[in-house]
């Protein structure tokens, strides 16, 4: 113990006190050594400063494709220590200021929170920040050039991306600009006819990938030309004209067949097939109604120089009525 001067039987002294119980013990002697001891306990219960908690990764609005996720974080506690802390319903391991916990997640959006309870019972919590889960890969529509069909001319790549992440395009290994997940690239037309296969690769922001490739003929003259409605067209107007033009000058009719019944006669009768001479190399047929939906067109072309019709050549073509 301290000795402790008094005078006129008072005496002060001055002690620090932990936080709870605090035992101390007096005792006083006369100068003839007699001696009193007393025990008494003081309480300090001095407010408490709750702990802080905050995450620092991941940021928010992140992205991912997988089941769970590490989250991290620093927590500190001015007149404590921290007793737990919690990320969502998973309990965190702390290592000093740090902490870190695998926390599983849904698909779609995550909400994150991260609590810290410090000795004394006080808790607080860290600002919500939200992830999203996206394990599925992106999908691609291709409209245009169709697939297997032939196309000259200057040729542009259309097409479509759908997913719930933002997306970025790849052609032929260089990346490319969506407008609202529709793109359209021009591609390079060759200077001689040849087959062409153009590659499509998508990935979006959580790391799912998905490809598609189009195959189709390039012809730098070809047979037909100017035809309506164009390969890969998409059109609205429920009641169209097929027309076009045949380059060589032997060609005395082109018949149009399609996958459906979309051409009626005059007696109002549908059919899939029809047949029109060409005048100067010019062909149409008015008034074709087409089905909702992708539509494919089959073009011939006919001569009849030696008296017998023969086939000068054919094309296929798609278009897509969207009314």
């Amino acid at each position: 113990g301290n000795d402790v001067p008094s005078g006129n039987g008072a005496f002060h002294y001055q002690t620090l006190l932990k936080e709870g119980l605090n035992a101390i013990t007096l005792s006083a002697k006369d100068p003839a050594n007699n001696e009193t001891i007393k025990a008494i306990t003081v309480v300090l219960d001095s407010p408490n400063s709750a702990p802080t908690v905050q995450i620092t990764s991941p940021s928010a609005s992140a992205y991912y494709n997988t089941n769970t996720i590490v989250v991290e974080g620093i927590s500190s506690d001015s007149d404590g220590t921290i007793s737990a802390i919690y990320v969502n319903d998973v309990k965190a391991t702390i290592s000093e200021n740090s902490f870190s916990a695998i926390v599983p997640l849904l698909e779609g959006k995550n909400s994150i929170v991260a609590s810290a309870k410090d000795n004394l019972g006080d808790e607080s919590s860290s600002s919500e920040i939200e992830v999203l889960k996206d394990t599925v890969s992106p999908e691609i529509t291709i409209y245009s050039p169709p697939q297997n069909t032939t196309v000259s001319g200057a040729v542009t790549l259309k097409g479509e991306i759908a997913d719930s992440s933002p997306c970025r395009l790849f052609v032929n290994g260089a990346q490319y600009a969506l407008t609202n997940d529709l793109f359209e690239v021009n591609l390079i037309s060759p200077s001689n006819d040849q087959a062409i296969s153009v590659d499509v690769l998508v990935s979006d922001k959580a790391g799912n990938v998905s490809t598609k490739a189009v195959s189709f003929n390039y012809v730098v003259n070809p047979l037909f030309a100017n035809v309506t409605p164009a390969n890969g067209e998409i059109v609205s107007a429920s009641t169209i004209t097929i027309s076009g033009d045949v380059n060589d000058a032997n060609a005395s009719s082109v018949l149009v067949e399609a996958n459906s019944d979309i051409f009626v006669d005059e007696n109002g009768n549908f059919s899939f097939s029809k047949e029109v001479s060409t005048a100067n190399g010019h062909f149409e047929i008015p008034n074709v109604e087409p089905f909702p939906g992708q539509t494919t067109l089959y073009l011939t072309a006919y001569t009849n120089t030696t008296g017998s019709k023969e086939v000068i050549g054919s094309i296929t073509l798609e278009f897509t009525l969207d009314n």
